[in-house]
Parts: structure tokens; C-alpha cells; sequence
């Protein structure tokens, strides 16, 4: 897309000449606006809940520690949001808690690689949102740099990319642990000798080898 374009430009703009930040409308750029953007729709959501309306979350990245997100979150899923996370390292949100999260799901993949992927998206009343970028949901990475998430709006691409970072990951067996409501993590299916399911990074690996062949 055309803005888009413009707007990254914009971005190396700010970086290079100490211009002010520009009010970005396709883009979400942190330290200023990725923040705003992302409580923004987390509040959405919930009025999207409370009219009945279709309202979800699901978000991949490495750590969670920002307050203010990990407060919006508390109130989405007490509004009643689902709320499924994907967090590899460190994350300060409890989930599924009564009264507090428990429509709230927190997953951690640990595996042969280090995983860089981020993804949000948000239900939004059936006009779904998936937004991919750099940023964690850290108080460093929404207040102290400049990150950008940028949105993907073709319908074919959203659902590939859906499925490869989150439907793969949530119906993988192997590899994958749940926080429970103490804290601690647990094999979301415990794996026995005889089950030959595959981690979500082998199936992504030789779907990259299948391709490069081809």
C-alpha cells in the first residue's frame, strides 16, 4: 500500500533528521503511538463483547511486562473477551484467574529456534485486524524505542499468517506449555512415546523446505 509506504518512510525520516514524530494513521509507532494503539483496541474489544458482538485477542511475541496492557487485558476478559497469548519468555500477567482472567490463555513455545514473530489481532466485531511488527508488549519496547507494527489487510494473507503463528501453535501437542492460575506451566497434552506429533517449528521447517524445493 501506497500510505504504508509513505509512512515507513516517515519513519526513517524521524530517525535520521530528530524531525517530531508525525501522527501516523496506517502505522503503529512506538515510543507515542504504538501504546495508544494497542489500548485502544483492546477497549474496543470489549465494548465489541458487551454489544454482543464478535471479540477476541490473540497475540504472539517474546514478553509481556507492560502494566497498562496487562490491566486493559484484566478488563477485556472480565468483560468477557477470549483472550488466547503466546508468549515464549517472561510474562507478568497471571492467567485464569476467577473473577480477574480467567478467559485468559497464556502459552509458551520453547524450541530449536528463537522465534522473532510478533502478532496481534483483534476480532473487532467480525472486521478482524492482524498487525505484525517488532514490538513486545514491554515497557522498553512501547516507551523507550522506536518500533513499528503495521497492518495486514489482504484477506489470503491474514489467514495464512494466522494459521502459521497461531492456528499451528495452539493445536501443536508437542512443545508447547500453558500457565496455570498459580503460575507455573504445565504440557498442554502430555506427549507419550507412541504420539509422532510434530513441534509448530517442524511443521514450519519443512513447509519452507517443501517450498524451496518447488
Amino acid at each position: 500500500r501506497i500510505n504504508i509506504t509513505k509512512e515507513v518512510a516517515e519513519v526513517f525520516n524521524v530517525l535520521t533528521t530528530h524531525s517530531r514524530e508525525t501522527n501516523f494513521n496506517n502505522l503503529l509507532v512506538a515510543p507515542t503511538g504504538l501504546i495508544k494503539g494497542v489500548i485502544y483496541r483492546i477497549n474496543r474489544e470489549i465494548e465489541h463483547a458487551k454489544a454482543g458482538r464478535p471479540a477476541g485477542i490473540v497475540a504472539k511475541m517474546n514478553g509481556l511486562t507492560d502494566h497498562e496492557i496487562m490491566q486493559s487485558l484484566y478488563k477485556a476478559s472480565q468483560a468477557g473477551v477470549e483472550i488466547d497469548l503466546i508468549i515464549r519468555g517472561v510474562c507478568c500477567l497471571r492467567a485464569g484467574l476467577l473473577g480477574v482472567s480467567e478467559n485468559i490463555r497464556v502459552y509458551s513455545v520453547i524450541d530449536r529456534f528463537l522465534e522473532h514473530s510478533r502478532l496481534y489481532y483483534f476480532a473487532n466485531g467480525g472486521q478482524e485486524e492482524v498487525w505484525l511488527g517488532s514490538a513486545d508488549w514491554m515497557n522498553r519496547n512501547l516507551r523507550s524505542r522506536v518500533e513499528v507494527v503495521f497492518p495486514i489487510d489482504d484477506d489470503s494473507h491474514k489467514k495464512r499468517v494466522f494459521e502459521e503463528l497461531v492456528t499451528s501453535t495452539l493445536t501443536s501437542k508437542n512443545k508447547i506449555r500453558e500457565m496455570q492460575p498459580d503460575g507455573t506451566y504445565s504440557h498442554k497434552n502430555m506427549i507419550n512415546a507412541k504420539d509422532k506429533s510434530k513441534s509448530v517449528q517442524q511443521i514450519l521447517i519443512e513447509r519452507a523446505e517443501k517450498k524451496s524445493i518447488i
